[in-house]
């Protein structure tokens, strides 16, 4: 099946046929790096998350939030550009 996304392209999985996914550095990654990576990433979006709602909560601060929003937005699309087309 053909895919547009290039991020998914045929050089993609080259090393998929070994079974193992190496890091940067040609380490094997292991499950238990990977629950420890997942933790983390979870921690710090419910502790942002924790943040937005204490500063932000109730309609009388709803303007502030608009600024936040967009800047998040462009750099959310910017990384997602960043991590589609530099494999590095």
């Amino acid at each position: 099946m053909q895919s547009g996304n290039p991020a998914l392209n045929k050089n993609t999985f080259l090393d998929a046929a070994s079974g193992a996914v190496f890091q940067h550095d040609g380490n094997a990654m292991t499950l238990n790096g990977t629950v420890n990576k997942t933790g983390l990433m979870l921690a710090l979006v419910v502790v942002g998350a924790m943040f937005s709602w204490s500063r932000f909560h109730g309609a009388e601060s709803l303007p502030a939030l608009g600024p936040l929003v967009l800047g998040g937005a462009l750099v959310g699309f910017a990384l997602a550009m960043v991590t589609a087309f530099k494999k590095t």
